[in-house]
């Protein structure tokens, strides 16, 4: 059996540093969201903004925001890979609630954008806010002083979103056969796990992080990213039209396995980061955390 990680041995600050982080993040999306007094674009701009400000655990954006500090960079200077990551996530949301998607009626006990605005003006909210991302990216790039690999950073998280990420992972949960749990880890190595992993490297890359951290890095993304689909897809084992419907680890592998699988990304993601001084503790109690979200 798979040692559980003491999920309660989290540093003390850890919620007080996380929240910090978070308002960080959301004051730059919501700062850097349009608004329009022009019919339908109005409705648009009001939509983009539903989806972005309607909760969430900003998990993906603090990740980078932490990874910056652990590296000692300039926070203002990665804050926009942090707040165009979150955009991306939005996107990727409003898109996968539309009926020709997973077909949800609500999220995070919401009406979906879809519910709220119409398809059409989701489908638009979305396209938005993914083009929000580059904007920001692309500003982002002009603004950081010599030094930053910023701009590669920002072709990373371009990657990370596309045919050979996020995009590709949705496009293989849409249209492929997964029948076995190591078809159904690629899948959320795609889907999930690539946005996870552009949220840790992509600092990284900017801040221009040697091999062996990069390395580290990469393997604790991967383990938190697989980590975060399965404690998600196990919060979802109450609801039995989620697990008989959608490619989930509880339906494929059973439950039991799916816990000690997730444990097991958990210890592995703590591993990876013993070559960190205590620096690293809050990355390390990111593992905990997820074990704790209910």
């Amino acid at each position: 059996m798979t040692a559980k990680p003491d999920d309660r041995n989290r540093p003390e600050s850890f919620d007080d540093k996380y929240n910090a982080y978070k308002r960080v993040i959301d004051k730059f999306l919501d700062d850097n969201l349009p608004s329009s007094d022009v019919d339908g674009q109005r409705m648009l701009c009001e939509a983009m903004r539903y989806s972005v400000t309607a909760g969430g655990k900003r998990l993906r954006g603090v990740l980078a925001l932490a990874v910056c500090e652990l590296l000692g960079g300039d926070g203002a200077v990665v804050l926009p890979l942090a707040g165009a990551i979150e955009y991306i996530h939005a996107y990727s949301l409003v898109h996968d609630d539309l009926p020709c998607m997973d077909d949800d009626d609500f999220r995070r006990g919401k009406p979906s954008s879809h519910r709220v605005y119409g398809e059409g003006c989701a489908v638009l909210a979305g396209d938005a806010l993914l083009n929000l991302a580059f904007e920001t990216l692309l500003d982002g790039a002009v603004a950081a002083p010599p030094g930053y690999r910023f701009t590669e950073a920002a072709a990373y998280i371009a990657g990370a979103a596309g045919a050979r990420g996020m995009a590709g992972g949705q496009a293989v949960d849409l249209y492929a056969d997964i029948a076995d749990e190591a078809r159904l880890d690629c899948l959320h190595m795609l889907k999930t796990g690539r946005l996870f992993c552009a949220a840790i490297l992509a600092p990284a890359i900017c801040l221009g992080a040697g091999a062996e951290a990069y390395n580290a890095l990469d393997g604790y993304g991967r383990a938190i990213g697989l980590a975060f689909q399965i404690k998600d897809d196990l919060l979802d084992t109450g609801n039995a039209e989620a697990v008989c419907e959608r490619q989930n680890y509880a339906a494929i592998t059973g439950v039991g396995h799916a816990e000690e699988k997730l444990y097991g990304c958990c210890a592995k993601a703590i591993e990876c980061l013993s070559g960190f001084s205590q620096k690293a503790d809050f990355l390390r109690g990111i593992a905990g955390f997820i074990l704790e979200t209910k």
